[in-house]
């Protein structure tokens, strides 16, 4: 139990660690899918989230700026995904 508690606790800490790092090696990503997840789902909450300098946009802007950024600022195999999940989530809306 333990041993696994430490091994899912080391695998969270390098999914934080690499979320905001974009590295390229011969223009492939060389990050783990984990923290190309975290960053675009990251991304999606903070734009969503009223803060206390700004309230949070609309989903479906939120959405639309993650798109807009496919490729560049994101994985765009994830945001594909993410798209098509948050999309069914919101028609349930």
């Amino acid at each position: 139990m333990a041993a696994g508690l430490e091994s899912s606790f080391a695998d969270a800490l390098l999914t934080l660690r690499l979320m905001h790092r974009r590295e390229r090696r011969r223009g492939e990503k060389v990050s783990p899918l984990g923290p190309r997840i975290v960053s675009v789902a990251d991304a999606f909450d903070a734009m969503t989230s009223d803060r206390p300098y700004r309230k949070g946009i609309p989903p479906w802007q939120a959405l639309q700026e993650i798109v807009n950024n496919s490729g560049k600022q994101f994985d765009a195999a994830v945001v594909e995904a993410f798209k098509r999940v948050i999309q069914r989530k919101l028609e349930g809306i």
